[in-house]
């Protein structure tokens, strides 16, 4: 396998791109993922990765992958030789696990047809079906510029890799590409059936890579940025969050059981919903968690971290309940969040978080750049792990208006929500032209149990 950095800043967090095929860092070289991520490319499957390479990818405290095309089976294959590897994020975009299948990847006679007709003249070919024009695929490197043969060992390396039908719970969410003349729709379609997170877009099988990733990744350096900026103004204004942190604690308190375990609060922010559990938290079994600074007027231990990372660390078993209001919408991954967390829970512990819906600001969707990862109740239960059972999940909407779009702007801004855009003037603008006074939150709630 080939690695190659496009970004290397010994940031925390690594955005790991799966090539597919004929590719390599160059078909990426536009795309900037947010702030705080290294960037590698893998591409070249003839081998596997290296004992070296694992290590530099296991180096880090996050990695996102992300896997495209023929890539998607190649990571599946390097994750499961590489169970050690903290992965928060898994995407698969316009591939399958069965890289070679009449139904559910690129045809038999199609692949064969490839390997024994390759040569330059075809492989411009291939990539101008994979970008979907011939002045798109000028952009790429000339095929003249591949080794032929070592293309040719690379497709039959992939041909040779375990077929891996049952693992498509491995991977957090499927992109497929509508108008992919390389690997077939239906294929794609079929084989992921079932799936809780798929997502169609208009698209060729090489899709927008610079627009496509940053909108999978979360900007947490901006995240932690912007809710320390309103540390000031946050409870004076964040009406809907202390409304939706005073339910969570009130289900956590209906559902508690007396135990001695510590409990773990992520995203304390100001303490709305720290100080509405302290008093029913044996003293000193309080942790809190979170990207930015913590008060230091609230109880319990106090660690600043990046917890969805964090929690990878902890021994199973660990915590007696695990509490977050209106945070786990800014993780990569909210479901890998689930699963660490009933991990991490001992027997008879409580799960009780809250994040929202996609219809979450629905007056502002047009205008946002930088939007969570909102989720419904149907992929909740998709996704949560079989060692947790769901004993409340439910979801209300809480509508505020403003006397004007400036004041509603500056709700957005004093209680940090702004990390949903860039903050450039044009989003403002565009609120402000648009005449938008009200905002609809729609809380989404989580209670589960694990089983004993």
């Amino acid at each position: 396998m080939k690695l190659e950095h496009i970004s290397h800043k010994n940031a925390p967090r690594l955005l790991l791109v799966f090539s597919g095929w004929a590719s390599d860092a160059s078909f990426f070289a536009g795309t900037v993922p947010p702030p705080g991520y290294d960037f590698a490319v893998a591409s070249d499957y003839r081998t596997p990765a290296s004992a070296a390479q694992t290590e530099q990818i296991a180096g880090y405290s996050e990695v996102c992958l992300i896997a495209w095309s023929f890539g998607v089976p190649a990571a599946n294959r390097f994750m499961l030789d590489n169970p050690h590897i903290r992965f928060t994020l898994r995407v698969a975009i316009n591939g399958t696990l069965v890289p070679v299948d009449n139904l559910l990847g690129i045809p038999e006679e199609i692949f064969r047809g490839t390997i024994e007709h390759l040569d330059t003249r075809n492989l411009s070919k291939f990539m101008r079906r994979e970008t979907g024009s011939a002045s798109a695929a000028a952009s790429l490197p000339g095929a003249e510029t591949f080794d032929i043969s070592a293309l040719k060992d690379e497709l039959r390396a992939i041909a040779a890799l375990p077929q891996a039908k049952n693992s498509t719970t491995s991977w957090d969410s499927v992109i497929i590409s509508s108008r992919d003349a390389i690997i077939p729709t239906d294929n794609q379609r079929r084989f992921w059936s079932g799936h809780p997170d798929i997502h169609e877009i208009d698209a060729p099988h090489l899709p927008d890579f610079a627009a496509l990733i940053p909108s999978l990744l979360s900007d947490k350096d901006l995240v932690s940025r912007r809710f320390s900026d309103s540390t000031s103004t946050y409870n004076a204004n964040a009406g809907a969050q202390r409304e939706i942190a005073s339910r969570l604690a009130a289900l956590w308190r209906a559902y508690r059981t007396e135990s001695t375990l510590s409990v773990l609060e992520i995203g304390p922010g100001t303490g709305l919903l720290t100080k509405e559990i302290a008093s029913m938290v044996p003293s000193g079994e309080m942790e809190l968690w979170d990207l930015s600074d913590i008060p230091d007027s609230l109880p319990g231990r106090k660690t600043k971290c990046d917890a969805e990372a964090a929690i990878s660390f902890v021994p199973a078993n660990h915590f007696g309940a695990i509490l977050s209001a209106s945070t786990i919408q800014w993780f990569n991954s909210p479901a890998t969040f689930l699963k660490n967390a009933a991990r991490v829970l001992a027997p008879g512990g409580l799960l009780a978080v809250s994040t929202f819906t996609p219809g979450n600001f629905r007056e502002l969707r047009p205008y946002l750049t930088n939007t969570p990862h909102y989720t419904t109740p149907d992929t909740i239960r998709a996704v949560i792990p079989e060692t947790l059972e769901i004993l409340e999940l439910s979801e209300e909407e809480i509508r505020i208006d403003f006397p004007s779009p400036r004041h509603l702007l500056q709700h957005f801004r004093y209680t940090g929500v702004n990390a949903m855009h860039s903050g450039d003037t044009t989003t403002a603008r565009a609120i402000i032209s648009a005449g938008i006074t009200s905002l609809t939150y729609t809380p989404l709630y989580l209670v589960a149990r694990k089983k004993a």
